[in-house]
C-alpha cells in the first residue's frame, strides 16, 4: 500500500492531496470519495506524467501525455481511452 497526503472526509479521500504509491508512481490533485476526480497530474516512475482531467481515477477530459522521450500527446479521453 501506498501513503497519501492530503485532504479527507468522514474517512475517504477528499479534496486536494498526494498519493504515493509503491511502485514509486505519484498522483497530485483532487479527490472524490478515495478517486482522482477533477484536475491532476500523475507521474509515472519511467518519468512520464499525465496532466489532465480525471473521472473515478480514469484519464477522463482534456489531458496531455509527456512521454520521458520528450513526446507530448494531447487528447481528449473518456475513462482512459
Amino acid at each position: 500500500e501506498g501513503r497519501y497526503e492530503g485532504e479527507w472526509h468522514y474517512g475517504v479521500k477528499q479534496g486536494l492531496g498526494e498519493y504515493y504509491f509503491k511502485n514509486g508512481d505519484r498522483y497530485k490533485g483532487w479527490w472524490h470519495e478515495d478517486k482522482h476526480n477533477g484536475k491532476g497530474i500523475f507521474y509515472y516512475t519511467e518519468g512520464g506524467r499525465y496532466e489532465g482531467a480525471w473521472k473515478n481515477s480514469k484519464y477522463h477530459g482534456s489531458g496531455k501525455v509527456f512521454c520521458s522521450n520528450g513526446d507530448v500527446m494531447e487528447s481528449e479521453y473518456k475513462f482512459n481511452k
